[in-house]
C-alpha cells in the first residue's frame, strides 16, 4: 500500500522508517495520507492524523492496520482441538450439511458462520455461490459443462463435480463471462 507522510522536517526520517517497516510505500501516488496534527495547512482529503510525538500512537494504529489486513486474507477455520487461520486463496469450496457450514482446502474444516455470511465476507475475493448449499473458488474451476437448461456441471483441482442451479445460473455466466 503506498502512502504520502505530512510531518515536521525534523521527524520526517523516523517516521518514514515506521511507516516503510509496515511494508507501505513511500509514494506521490498514495492510497493512505498520514498527517502530523503539527501541520497547519488544510487538507480536502480523507487523511490519518497523529501526533509526531507520541509515536507509540501511531505505531498501534499501524499495527492493528497490519492484523487487519493479515486477517483480511484468511478465514479462522476449526477442526476437532483448535482454531486454524487458512488463507483464502487456498480454499477450494465451501458447503452447507446439517446446519454446519465446512471448507474444503487441505482438508475439510467447520466454520462458525452460515453460507450466506461466507458469501458476504469472501464477494470480490473470487468466490460465487453456485447453489443453495454451495460456494466454490472461481480460481479453482478445472472445467465448465453445459447441463440441461439453466445448469452448467463445473469441476474443480478434487475433480468433485458441481451443480449450478437455475437460481444462480445466470450471475456465475455473467460472472465468468460465458
Amino acid at each position: 500500500m503506498k502512502y504520502m507522510l505530512k510531518c515536521s522536517e525534523e521527524k520526517f526520517n523516523t517516521i518514514r522508517a515506521i511507516l516503510d517497516s509496515y511494508k507501505l510505500e513511500y509514494s506521490s501516488d498514495f492510497d493512505l495520507l498520514f498527517v502530523s496534527k503539527n501541520i497547519q495547512e488544510k487538507i480536502s482529503i480523507a487523511y490519518i492524523s497523529f501526533d509526531e510525538n507520541n509515536l507509540l500512537e501511531l505505531e498501534s494504529y499501524l499495527s492493528k492496520l497490519s492484523i487487519n489486513t493479515f486477517m483480511s486474507e484468511k478465514l479462522i477455520v476449526r477442526d476437532d482441538t483448535s482454531s486454524i487461520p487458512i488463507n483464502k486463496h487456498d480454499i477450494e469450496y465451501i458447503y452447507a450439511g446439517n446446519n454446519k457450514c465446512y471448507v474444503v482446502a487441505d482438508n475439510e474444516y467447520k466454520i462458525n458462520l452460515s453460507l450466506s455470511e461466507l458469501e458476504t465476507r469472501l464477494r470480490g475475493d473470487g468466490f460465487l455461490r453456485i447453489n443453495k448449499s454451495e460456494i466454490v473458488n472461481l480460481k479453482k474451476i478445472n472445467r465448465i459443462r453445459s447441463w440441461f437448461s439453466n445448469r452448467y456441471l463445473i469441476h474443480l483441482g478434487s475433480e468433485r463435480e458441481f451443480v449450478v442451479t437455475n437460481n444462480y445460473y445466470k450471475v456465475f455466466k455473467n460472472h465468468i463471462g460465458l
